[in-house]
């Protein structure tokens, strides 16, 4: 997809499958901690951890990608790094293990939203346009998501959520690929 109408596009769809990822796995991961006989404690444990973790690795991000302006790399590990973790997790049922499987997909996805953004409302400036036409294609990522990870959980079973998420991160990175790096500055 190259020209305007096809970055724009590409932006469009990298919020669809970023937050299809988010709707795969966030309204689905209790059926996989209950499957894995995770206390009502446990879960609310990690379930604590994306917040705790956020507040100290998204300023982190944040001065990596503007000390180097590498706001797309960076964004592409995150998530690669984050979809591959999410595959890893059907391989663990312990607590101390999702514990520390949950820190590590938190610190990844940390940045994904935040590098997002800062792309879209740069992309969105430069080109005259409306970020909310851009970002509502996430709306409907996680909605539809939600509905067909469903789906495919009473179907497949709780591994349907992760390879969901995963297949999402890499086919957003595809997309990612087709948004040029001079769309990288936010406004200031």
């Amino acid at each position: 997809m190259e020209g305007k109408v096809g970055r724009h596009m590409s932006l469009c769809a990298l919020y669809l499958f970023i937050y299809y990822g988010y709707g795969a796995l966030y309204p689905l991961i209790t059926q996989y901690y209950q499957s894995i006989q995770l206390t009502g404690t446990q879960i609310g444990i990690i379930s604590a951890v994306t917040p705790v973790v956020s507040m100290v690795t998204q300023p982190i991000w944040g001065m990596i990608c503007d000390r180097f302006q590498i706001r797309k790399p960076v964004l592409m590990l995150a998530l690669v790094a984050s979809g591959l973790v999410g595959l890893l997790f059907p391989a663990v049922s312990t607590f101390a293990l999702v514990f520390l499987m949950y820190v590590l997909l938190s610190i990844f996805q940390s940045a994904l939203v935040p590098i997002s953004d800062s792309m879209a409302l740069g992309y969105a400036k430069q080109h005259y346009l409306q970020f909310g036409d851009i970002r509502l294609w996430g709306a409907v990522g996680f909605a539809v998501a939600a509905l067909l990870t469903g789906l495919a959980l009473e179907q497949w079973g709780t591994g349907s959520i992760f390879v969901s998420y995963c297949a999402a991160s890499l086919i957003a990175v595809w997309f990612l690929r087709n948004i040029p790096d001079n769309t990288e500055s936010a406004p200031r």
